[in-house]
Protein backbone atom coordinates (compact mmCIF):
# COMPACT_ATOMS: atom_id res chain seq x y z
CA UNK A 1 0.00 0.00 0.00
CA UNK A 2 1.36 3.73 -0.98
CA UNK A 3 0.46 6.82 0.94
CA UNK A 4 -0.76 9.19 -1.48
CA UNK A 5 0.88 12.86 -0.51
CA UNK A 6 -1.52 15.76 -0.16
CA UNK A 7 -1.26 19.49 -0.47
CA UNK A 8 -3.15 21.61 1.71
CA UNK A 9 -3.45 25.38 -0.32
CA UNK A 10 -2.79 28.44 1.14
CA UNK A 11 -6.23 29.89 1.94
CA UNK A 12 -6.74 34.10 2.85
CA UNK A 13 -9.87 33.62 5.38
CA UNK A 14 -11.64 36.60 6.29
CA UNK A 15 -11.15 37.40 9.53
CA UNK A 16 -14.16 38.98 12.05
CA UNK A 17 -11.29 41.07 14.26
CA UNK A 18 -10.32 42.95 11.09
CA UNK A 19 -13.50 43.81 10.06
CA UNK A 20 -14.81 45.40 13.57
CA UNK A 21 -11.13 46.70 13.69
CA UNK A 22 -12.07 48.60 10.39
CA UNK A 23 -15.29 49.25 11.37
CA UNK A 24 -14.17 51.35 14.60
CA UNK A 25 -11.55 53.50 12.96
CA UNK A 26 -12.94 53.91 8.90
CA UNK A 27 -17.15 53.00 9.11
CA UNK A 28 -18.55 51.36 6.26
CA UNK A 29 -15.87 51.20 4.53
CA UNK A 30 -15.48 47.93 6.35
CA UNK A 31 -17.60 46.69 4.01
CA UNK A 32 -15.30 46.56 1.43
CA UNK A 33 -13.37 44.53 2.94
CA UNK A 34 -16.16 41.76 2.60
CA UNK A 35 -17.84 43.56 -0.62
CA UNK A 36 -18.98 40.03 -1.97
CA UNK A 37 -21.80 39.64 1.34
CA UNK A 38 -22.24 43.49 1.99
CA UNK A 39 -21.95 45.28 -1.61
CA UNK A 40 -25.23 46.78 -0.94
CA UNK A 41 -24.28 48.33 2.61
CA UNK A 42 -21.52 49.93 1.10
CA UNK A 43 -23.49 51.61 -1.65
CA UNK A 44 -25.93 52.57 0.53
CA UNK A 45 -24.45 53.90 3.12
CA UNK A 46 -21.07 55.70 1.32
CA UNK A 47 -23.44 56.89 -1.37
CA UNK A 48 -25.94 58.77 1.14
CA UNK A 49 -22.69 59.88 3.29
CA UNK A 50 -20.69 60.91 -0.16
CA UNK A 51 -23.75 62.83 -1.79
CA UNK A 52 -24.30 64.81 0.84
CA UNK A 53 -20.75 66.22 1.41
CA UNK A 54 -20.66 66.83 -2.50
CA UNK A 55 -23.77 68.90 -2.36
CA UNK A 56 -22.37 70.81 0.77
CA UNK A 57 -19.21 71.70 -0.79
CA UNK A 58 -21.09 72.65 -3.84
CA UNK A 59 -23.52 74.99 -1.79
CA UNK A 60 -20.48 76.61 0.55
CA UNK A 61 -18.50 77.05 -2.95
CA UNK A 62 -21.51 79.18 -4.50
CA UNK A 63 -21.77 81.12 -1.20
CA UNK A 64 -18.10 81.44 -0.86
CA UNK A 65 -17.95 82.92 -4.50
CA UNK A 66 -21.04 85.93 -3.94
CA UNK A 67 -19.60 89.18 -4.25
CA UNK A 68 -20.18 91.62 -1.58
CA UNK A 69 -19.15 94.76 -0.22
CA UNK A 70 -16.47 95.15 2.15
CA UNK A 71 -17.41 95.06 5.83
CA UNK A 72 -20.77 94.32 5.21
CA UNK A 73 -21.85 91.18 7.22
CA UNK A 74 -23.85 88.09 5.29
CA UNK A 75 -25.41 85.65 7.16
CA UNK A 76 -25.15 81.62 5.94
CA UNK A 77 -28.39 80.51 4.38
CA UNK A 78 -29.41 77.72 7.01
CA UNK A 79 -29.65 75.02 4.15
CA UNK A 80 -25.76 75.12 4.12
CA UNK A 81 -26.42 74.40 8.06
CA UNK A 82 -28.81 71.51 7.63
CA UNK A 83 -26.81 69.88 5.11
CA UNK A 84 -23.63 70.10 6.75
CA UNK A 85 -25.57 68.15 10.02
CA UNK A 86 -27.02 66.29 7.61
CA UNK A 87 -23.40 64.84 6.13
CA UNK A 88 -22.42 64.82 10.18
CA UNK A 89 -25.45 62.75 11.60
CA UNK A 90 -25.06 60.21 8.36
CA UNK A 91 -21.43 60.05 9.03
CA UNK A 92 -21.93 58.87 12.64
CA UNK A 93 -25.30 56.54 11.79
CA UNK A 94 -23.33 54.46 9.26
CA UNK A 95 -20.06 54.30 11.36
CA UNK A 96 -22.31 52.98 14.14
CA UNK A 97 -24.23 50.80 11.79
CA UNK A 98 -21.11 49.01 10.15
CA UNK A 99 -19.73 48.98 14.13
CA UNK A 100 -22.93 47.29 14.86
CA UNK A 101 -23.02 44.90 11.89
CA UNK A 102 -19.71 43.69 11.94
CA UNK A 103 -19.97 42.83 16.13
CA UNK A 104 -22.94 40.76 15.54
CA UNK A 105 -22.02 38.74 12.69
CA UNK A 106 -20.27 35.25 13.54
CA UNK A 107 -16.76 34.46 13.34
CA UNK A 108 -18.23 31.93 10.15
CA UNK A 109 -19.70 34.36 7.95
CA UNK A 110 -16.51 36.16 7.12
CA UNK A 111 -14.69 32.67 6.09
CA UNK A 112 -17.47 29.94 5.46
CA UNK A 113 -18.93 30.85 2.23
CA UNK A 114 -17.08 31.31 -1.48
CA UNK A 115 -15.11 34.55 -2.09
CA UNK A 116 -13.86 35.36 -5.23
CA UNK A 117 -11.27 38.28 -5.72
CA UNK A 118 -11.28 39.58 -8.81
CA UNK A 119 -9.18 41.94 -10.80
CA UNK A 120 -11.67 43.90 -12.69
CA UNK A 121 -13.19 45.00 -9.19
CA UNK A 122 -10.18 46.13 -7.81
CA UNK A 123 -9.15 47.76 -10.68
CA UNK A 124 -12.66 49.76 -10.94
CA UNK A 125 -12.10 50.24 -6.83
CA UNK A 126 -8.70 52.29 -7.78
CA UNK A 127 -9.82 54.23 -10.30
CA UNK A 128 -12.99 55.53 -7.80
CA UNK A 129 -11.51 54.77 -4.80
CA UNK A 130 -7.51 55.46 -5.05
CA UNK A 131 -6.12 53.26 -1.79
CA UNK A 132 -9.00 51.87 -0.78
CA UNK A 133 -9.14 49.23 -3.37
CA UNK A 134 -6.69 48.18 -0.72
CA UNK A 135 -9.00 46.98 1.59
CA UNK A 136 -10.47 44.38 -1.15
CA UNK A 137 -6.92 42.40 -0.92
CA UNK A 138 -6.54 43.56 2.58
CA UNK A 139 -4.73 40.49 3.58
CA UNK A 140 -1.47 41.19 1.43
CA UNK A 141 -1.88 44.90 0.73
CA UNK A 142 -2.95 46.15 4.88
CA UNK A 143 0.70 47.87 5.11
CA UNK A 144 0.02 50.16 2.20
CA UNK A 145 -3.38 50.92 2.95
CA UNK A 146 -2.54 52.32 6.75
CA UNK A 147 0.90 53.45 4.98
CA UNK A 148 -0.93 55.76 2.37
CA UNK A 149 -4.35 56.87 4.74
CA UNK A 150 -1.53 58.03 7.60
CA UNK A 151 0.19 60.08 4.95
CA UNK A 152 -2.44 61.82 3.57
CA UNK A 153 -4.54 62.37 6.79
CA UNK A 154 -1.96 63.00 9.03
CA UNK A 155 0.60 65.00 6.73
CA UNK A 156 -3.03 67.23 6.17
CA UNK A 157 -3.30 67.70 9.57
CA UNK A 158 0.20 68.51 10.62
CA UNK A 159 0.15 70.95 7.62
CA UNK A 160 -2.99 72.86 8.88
CA UNK A 161 -1.52 72.76 12.22
CA UNK A 162 1.59 74.78 11.75
CA UNK A 163 -0.78 77.08 8.95
CA UNK A 164 1.22 76.42 6.29
CA UNK A 165 -0.34 78.20 3.02
CA UNK A 166 -0.18 75.31 0.80
CA UNK A 167 -1.52 72.85 2.75
CA UNK A 168 -4.45 72.00 0.13
CA UNK A 169 -2.25 72.11 -2.74
CA UNK A 170 -0.09 69.30 -1.21
CA UNK A 171 -2.23 67.31 0.37
CA UNK A 172 -4.30 67.04 -2.85
CA UNK A 173 -1.25 66.05 -4.77
CA UNK A 174 -0.29 63.89 -2.15
CA UNK A 175 -3.96 61.86 -2.54
CA UNK A 176 -3.43 62.07 -6.44
CA UNK A 177 -0.21 60.14 -6.34
CA UNK A 178 -1.20 57.88 -3.78
CA UNK A 179 -4.38 57.20 -6.26
CA UNK A 180 -2.20 56.84 -9.23
CA UNK A 181 -0.10 54.06 -7.78
CA UNK A 182 -2.88 52.33 -6.25
CA UNK A 183 -4.47 52.45 -9.63
CA UNK A 184 -1.28 50.91 -11.61
CA UNK A 185 -0.38 48.37 -8.76
CA UNK A 186 -4.33 46.93 -9.16
CA UNK A 187 -3.54 47.38 -13.18
CA UNK A 188 -0.28 45.51 -13.44
CA UNK A 189 -1.24 42.39 -10.69
CA UNK A 190 -1.59 39.31 -12.86
CA UNK A 191 -4.98 37.60 -12.32
CA UNK A 192 -3.14 34.92 -10.54
CA UNK A 193 -2.82 37.41 -8.02
CA UNK A 194 -6.18 37.97 -6.73
CA UNK A 195 -7.21 33.87 -7.72
CA UNK A 196 -4.50 33.29 -4.94
CA UNK A 197 -6.60 35.13 -2.83
CA UNK A 198 -9.84 33.45 -3.21
CA UNK A 199 -11.71 31.20 -1.32
CA UNK A 200 -13.12 28.06 -3.54
CA UNK A 201 -17.06 26.87 -2.45
CA UNK A 202 -17.09 24.31 -0.46
CA UNK A 203 -18.00 20.90 -2.18
CA UNK A 204 -19.77 17.78 -0.55
CA UNK A 205 -17.01 14.97 -0.85
CA UNK A 206 -17.11 11.21 -0.39
CA UNK A 207 -14.84 9.09 2.10
CA UNK A 208 -12.81 8.30 -0.90
CA UNK A 209 -12.17 12.00 -1.63
CA UNK A 210 -11.58 12.89 2.03
CA UNK A 211 -9.05 9.86 2.85
CA UNK A 212 -7.73 8.88 -0.87
CA UNK A 213 -4.46 7.07 0.69
CA UNK A 214 -6.87 4.84 2.45
CA UNK A 215 -7.92 3.68 -1.02
CA UNK A 216 -4.56 3.74 -2.71
CA UNK A 217 -2.51 0.57 -2.54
Amino acid sequence: MTLAKTVTPSIWKKSKTIAVLLAVFLGPWTWIYTIKKDAWKAAAALGVSLTLLVITIIFWIGISSMEVPENTFVDMPPIHFFLGFLFVTSVFITWLWALIDTLSKRKEYYHTSSREVNKVIAVIFAGFLGPWTWLYTYQKDYLKFWVSILLVTGGGIYLAVINFAGVIAITALAAFIIWLIALISAAKRPSSFYNSLSIPSPTPTSSRQRCPAAFQR
